[in-house]
């Protein structure tokens, strides 16, 4: 997020239900001393493939919901 200071990502919790997966995150500022730097700060989340609504809660605030964002072998 730019300039923000978020430079770190904690991943809170994954769970599921019949038609949905919830992913939970906070995003971190854990060093004040690159506030005002772009940073592009990541999180890589391996799921088995599923045809479920993913829904994303970032700070504890639904922030919305994707699907069919896998992989195709």
């Amino acid at each position: 997020t730019e300039r923000k200071g978020y430079d770190k990502i904690d991943l809170v919790n994954i769970e599921e239900n019949d038609t949905e997966i919830y992913i939970e995150y906070n995003l971190v500022n854990s060093d004040k001393s690159n506030d005002e730097k772009l940073l592009s700060p990541f999180l890589i989340i391996q799921i088995p493939k599923e045809k479920k609504n993913i829904v994303y809660i970032i700070d504890g605030v639904k922030y919305g919901t994707t699907n069919n964002v896998y992989i195709k072998n």
